[in-house]
């Protein structure tokens, strides 16, 4: 299967790609350093691919604790040095998506099923096609991805668990979670 590397997927850390200084652990100490708090975000997709059943390749602990998940589910990444790797050990197709908002991190690691599915509003082709996909045996098409082929930009309104699509005046809420 497919190996994910997180540092080839997403690149040197740098001042022209986006990237701001944070705290890093280097040496035991606590310095500044572009791209600091990366680690939320690897972490948080590593504990996605062990749920998932995913083979670990590599994953490196910080030489420290943090403060954002449990000792032993951490994943530090450093360009060119540390890494998280893992394969796609099954016989599916997988989506990985990753969300940062509102100062918090998901990650969710999605079957995809089958052909890429049209989707009409109003018997209006949407431009696309999107791939739908299977998590927790509920098919899914892909929100953000309809919702910004339609020309919305898409919002997570963490607090209030609900996503926001907008679009010159028009404002779309999609309260997410039970009823």
């Amino acid at each position: 299967g497919q190996i994910f590397s997180f540092n080839q997927v997403v690149g040197p850390r740098t001042k022209e790609r986006g990237y701001r200084e944070a705290i890093i652990f280097l040496g035991g100490e606590e310095v500044l350093e572009l791209g600091g708090g990366i680690c939320q975000v690897s972490s948080t997709l590593y504990q996605a691919a062990l749920l998932a059943g995913l083979e670990i390749i590599e994953v490196h602990p910080h030489s420290k604790p943090v403060n954002y998940i449990p000792p032993g589910k951490d994943a530090t990444v450093y360009y060119g040095h540390k890494d998280l790797k893992f394969r796609n050990n099954t016989s599916d197709k997988l989506l990985l998506e990753c969300l940062v908002a509102d100062k918090e991190v998901w990650a969710a690691v999605y079957k995809i099923l089958g052909q890429p599915v049209k989707v009409y509003l109003d018997g209006e082709l949407l431009q696309g096609p999107l791939t739908p996909y299977l998590t927790k045996g509920t098919v899914y098409v892909p929100l953000r991805s309809l919702a910004e082929k339609m020309g919305f930009y898409v919002e997570w309104v963490g607090e209030k668990g609900q996503i926001l699509l907008k679009k010159n005046d028009v404002q779309i809420g999609i309260t997410i979670g039970s009823s």
